[in-house]
């Protein structure tokens, strides 16, 4: 890996995005993107709020598109990062044996485990789904993400190289030039020029227009994304206009 040799530099929306970027911007960053597949997949990223991977692996029956109501209705959407706490070992941290929860003595080394070793939990993935979410089709760039519905079969973004979708790492190459579009800059100090965009700036581009042109509180965000953690979408919250001019602060 890359920054084995040394410090890595991780990008983060919680300093990368303090404002939506605005619909021209966006319009412009999309018309950038290297061909029409890797387009959609971010269009589809940001007017669902979702991570790469959730969207990648989204499928045509998920989407509703009810032209008379004036939306498109998301259901079963499946929601990646739900884990659940089953157990706890203790690993020996001299010879790394990974020991019951109980033990005090490393069963292969004998070392201390109260002062020498820590805790590992062991961890099994739910599978857990958003509740229905709606995205209105009078938003922009919503025509685009309806002829990728209605011109799929299955999935919404498969490989033509498998039977799978693309993978978030082709997502990210694909992406990763046009960094300086958007104003980001490096978090290397010695690289400034090197401004990777990433596939979660879109996500946390789409929770800061929610916000701002629509209103959305946090309890809002919740239900439209997904997102549980209250530490998550307070990063957000806290950065949106109508938030910011309730508690006096300026814009």
């Amino acid at each position: 890996m890359p920054w084995v040799k040394g410090q890595y530099f991780r990008h983060s929306v919680d300093n990368d995005i303090t404002e939506f970027i605005g619909w021209d911007k966006l319009n412009d960053l999309f018309r950038a993107m290297p061909n029409e597949t890797i387009r959609d997949v971010q269009i589809a990223s940001f007017l669902m709020a979702a991570r790469i991977t959730e969207t990648l692996n989204s499928t045509k029956n998920m989407f509703n598109i009810a032209l008379d109501e004036g939306y498109i209705e998301v259901k079963d959407f499946v929601v990646l990062k739900r884990w659940r706490k089953v157990d706890t070992v203790i690993i020996c941290g001299r010879c790394q044996k990974v020991n019951d929860k109980f033990e005090t003595q490393c069963i292969q080394c004998g070392a201390n485990l109260v002062y020498g070793g820590h805790k590992k939990y062991i961890t099994e993935k739910l599978e857990k789904k958003r509740l229905p979410f709606y995205i209105p089709l009078s938003e922009r760039f919503v025509p685009l993400f309806i002829k990728r519905i209605q011109s799929s079969n299955l999935w919404l973004f498969p490989s033509p190289y498998t039977s799978r979708p693309y993978t978030r790492q082709w997502a990210y190459t694909m992406i990763k030039p046009l960094g300086n579009l958007v104003g980001l800059k490096s978090m290397n100090p010695k690289r400034r020029n090197e401004a990777n965009l990433y596939n979660h700036w879109f996500r946390g581009q789409r929770l800061m227009q929610l916000g701002n042109e629509y209103g959305f509180d946090e309890m809002e965000l919740k239900a439209f994304s997904g997102i549980v953690k209250s530490e998550t979408l307070s990063r957000y919250v806290k950065k949106i206009r109508s938030y910011r001019i309730k508690m006096g602060l300026k814009l």
